[in-house]
């Protein structure tokens, strides 16, 4: 499947760019673009509230199976349940997470150096319950003081954290907190982003004021297409991202659209939305009514624009579902190892890759995987994590596994030696990395010296052949 394409039937605003930016390229962004993006990026919590208002609203659409995925995860629902499989059954209290916890797990997966890793956990520990640093001058200066770091050094934790799902955590006001997340969106067109980027930089007071002919004057866009891009604000973006978790005043949680279970010798990967979630279809009595001889005009031509009108809602979430389902087969053929052995076996796997792989474009993977969480073997995750950036190949987490099994069999190789073991394995690394991660492997007591023989270099021998103290 590829990434979206609109019908000319829909192509209702044109939003025609400054000269400067890609040569008055033209854009579309329309309503059901708009709408294509909402059913991609929601998590499944909010879409069955959507879903359950489309259904009060269209005649023609009602439920054809009833939500029990939702019904699981609320707090004062059993477990069990009465449902046949137990993924949850010795994690219920995974149900309900705190905004830090659940930062706390991300920055497990990470795999970061010190002093960022600390500096990152001294950040997530300072956010309120919507997500935001309101104190970020002070809380740098403590830890500054703290770490004996510098400025930059904080600055660039945060910048790491700001990278965590939810997307636009981390913020200090409601500008960068909106910024963020367009910065995640990763739009097929440039040109959109810059476009989105303007507008919430300058524009936001016009936007809420609706004071719509002053944002298209500064941006020199047509004035029917800015109410579009409020909409694309309102209905994509959200100016609380912490506030799905649970707080010491609210009970909250996160629903998974996917779980992880074995299956003979290998895992899978279910999707939860469509094996126990809802499901809609076209009311058979109102399909009826629209070809019964005795329908008058006005009904008649009232239910063809509630069928149209149904017919597209199913279609999104049709394509939500299969985008989904690809997104899982192929997490379920690259991460057999790290369901198997843990975080230090995640195989890299970039949203670019896996839009290649599955053959849609790499921001329809950006939205899908946003804000939707995986059951695994070792906790309940959010999918981005399971697609790690390349670090030379593979993970930072996979080249440690490694550096660890081969240090463990042979702890008097130099780093020449496991740099040539490593390059065996298809992993291209170079030595100095290899001595760099030798020496956290150490520091974070994983590894041991080498037996005393083995601890400096030989009359004669290169430098580099025995690093560790």
């Amino acid at each position: 499947m590829g990434h979206y394409t609109l019908d000319a039937a829909y192509m209702k605003f044109k939003l025609q760019l400054s000269p400067r930016l890609e040569q008055r390229q033209m854009m579309t962004l329309t309503p059901l673009l708009i709408q294509r993006f909402q059913f991609l990026r929601q998590p499944y919590e909010h879409l069955i509230e959507k879903v359950s208002e489309a259904v009060k609203n269209n005649v023609m659409l009602e439920f054809a199976r009833d939500d029990v995925l939702m019904k699981r995860f609320r707090p004062s629902t059993s477990v069990s349940a009465g449902l046949q499989d137990d993924f949850l059954e010795n994690r219920a209290d995974r149900r309900e997470l705190t905004l830090q916890q659940f930062l706390a797990e991300q920055l497990a997966f990470k795999g970061f150096d010190e002093p960022d890793r600390s500096l990152v956990e001294g950040l997530l520990s300072a956010l309120d319950e919507r997500g935001y640093l309101r104190d970020y001058p002070q809380i740098k200066v403590e830890l500054m003081q703290k770490h004996d770091v510098s400025r930059v050094k904080v600055d660039q934790a945060l910048g790491l954290l700001q990278e965590f799902e939810p997307e636009g955590v981390g913020a200090r006001n409601l500008k960068e907190c909106l910024l963020l997340q367009v910065k995640a969106h990763q739009f097929d067109s440039e040109s959109l982003r810059q476009l989105l980027d303007q507008v919430i930089r300058g524009h936001l007071h016009d936007l809420a004021d609706k004071n719509f002919s002053a944002v298209a004057k500064a941006l020199n866009i047509p004035a029917e297409g800015v109410p579009v891009l409020a909409a694309f604000i309102e209905q994509n973006l959200t100016p609380n991202p912490g506030l799905r978790f649970a707080s010491e005043r609210d009970n909250r949680y996160v629903v998974p659209s996917l779980v992880v279970r074995k299956n003979g010798e290998r895992y899978v990967i279910d999707n939860l939305e469509q094996t126990q979630g809802f499901k809609l279809k076209v009311s058979d009595a109102y399909l009826a009514m629209l070809d019964a001889p005795s329908t008058d005009d006005q009904t008649r031509a009232y239910l063809k624009e509630q069928l149209q009108s149904a017919r597209e809602f199913l279609e999104h979430l049709e394509q939500r579902g299969q985008t989904i389902n690809q997104i899982a087969e192929t997490l379920a053929e690259t991460q057999q190892m790290f369901f198997e052995k843990g975080i230090h076996w995640l195989m890299p796997l970039p949203q670019s890759e896996l839009a290649s792989k599955i053959g849609v474009h790499p921001s329809t993977i950006s939205r899908a995987v946003s804000d939707k969480y995986i059951q695994t073997p070792h906790g309940l995750v959010a999918v981005k994590l399971l697609l790690p950036r390349r670090v030379s190949g593979v993970s930072v987490q996979y080249i440690k596994r490694r550096l660890v099994d081969h240090v463990h069999a042979h702890p008097e190789w130099s780093d020449r030696q496991l740099e040539q073991a490593l390059t065996a394995h298809g992993i291209r690394i170079k030595r100095r990395t290899v001595n760099k991660y030798r020496h956290e492997l150490l520091s974070e007591g994983r590894v041991q010296l080498p037996p005393p023989e083995f601890r400096h270099p030989r009359p004669g021998a290169k430098k580099d052949i025995i690093t560790l103290p």
